[in-house]
């Protein structure tokens, strides 16, 4: 795909005798999220910066967060530094930057025991662990070690990316975004909307609620996808009536509402047993075309037609869904679908 002939360009740089800076590889770093083994990628880039001599700046290690917390890196441990080296990819102190344990032949970036899996077949750990802090970090807050560790300050886009790190810690999300303040930085749109984010997935809806009414307050331009977080969140904490509320504020906005706040705006309808509301949606969406139609929001209409008796309207919704283009029934579909038959007397 994408990533292959990237790469093919960059490998092509030394026929032509260029040497990639650092720019080059951050351009790299930014895509290693989007891949499936992505951290390790990130870890083979950073080593070839290192041995290249390019320096890694506050943009490599916003990507490597971002990375790590999205494509399940195991823990690690962070090496003590070399007091000895004054390479150019090491921070002010001069000390080394980790590497990654795939390729280095020195101390480096551990993996954890439970990763252990990971490594090669009769591949012999690398380095010597004894050279370690002896901490373990999530890889993402390993990251954040480093970059204090060489003197490199942090910046929105990485406090940013320690929120979304953070999904599942609360408090440490909330530390990293009133951090940005007190560093002197500016909140942003996507400040608020990692926030709020954070604590709708932990179903924390009244603090997701009070930050999406500060960021109207300082005058953040919020997002569709904040509004999705703080509506799905409500609907899940049986807030429906809230739920429904958000979504017509939405409206009234210059934002566009999309496939997860149709699902959202369906799913509140169902909490309330209006199902005609629901149908009634899900037709007005379809009549304006399939780009906010997906699967899920097929199964959340098909859901609205659980009721005893309601049988052979099911299966006309199940034919309508099978009948657009860019939507493949899945296995919930068919659930609902048994479920609906088992339930009602008229199937026997």
């Amino acid at each position: 795909g994408q990533w292959v002939k990237a790469m093919e360009v960059f490998n092509s740089f030394k026929s032509f005798s260029v040497k990639p800076e650092t720019a080059t590889y951050n351009i790299l770093l930014s895509e290693t999220a989007k891949k499936k083994d992505g951290w390790r990628l990130a870890l083979d880039i950073v080593d070839q910066m290192k041995s290249n001599n390019v320096r890694l700046t506050c943009v490599s290690f916003n990507s490597l967060i971002t990375t790590f917390s999205q494509t399940n890196a195991p823990r690690m441990q962070l090496p003590k530094a070399s007091q000895d080296s004054h390479d150019s990819s090491a921070g002010p102190s001069g000390k080394m930057l980790p590497v990654s344990p795939q390729i280095s032949q020195g101390p480096g970036i551990y993996p954890d025991k439970d990763a252990s899996s990971l490594q090669k077949p009769n591949e012999k750990p690398v380095g010597d662990l004894s050279e370690t802090t002896g901490d373990w970090f999530d890889a993402w807050e390993m990251v954040e070690e480093w970059m204090e560790t060489y003197g490199i300050k942090k910046d929105t886009i990485t406090y940013n990316a320690l929120i979304q790190a953070s999904k599942n810690d609360l408090y440490a999300a909330l530390r990293y975004f009133y951090s940005i303040e007190a560093d002197g930085l500016k909140r942003t749109t996507e400040s608020f909307g990692a926030i709020v984010s954070v604590c709708a997935g932990l179903q924390e809806w009244e603090r997701a609620l009070d930050f999406f009414r500060e960021a109207k307050t300082v005058t953040v331009r919020l997002t569709v996808q904040t509004y999705n977080h703080l509506i799905g969140s409500l609907v899940a904490n049986s807030k429906a009536a809230r739920a429904l509320t958000f979504i017509q504020t939405l409206k009234l906005t210059q934002l566009q509402p999309n496939s997860v706040t149709y699902l959202h705006q369906i799913n509140a309808y169902r909490k309330y047993h209006r199902y005609k509301e629901a149908r009634k949606l899900f037709k007005d969406i379809l009549g304006n075309g399939t780009e906010h139609i997906n699967i899920n929001v097929c199964n959340a209409y098909l859901s609205t037609f659980e009721k005893p008796g309601e049988w052979m309207k099911a299966l006309n919704a199940y034919r309508v869904i099978s009948s657009i283009p860019s939507v493949k029934p899945d296995h919930v579909t068919y659930t609902i679908i048994l479920s609906i038959l088992k339930k009602d007397k008229q199937t026997k």
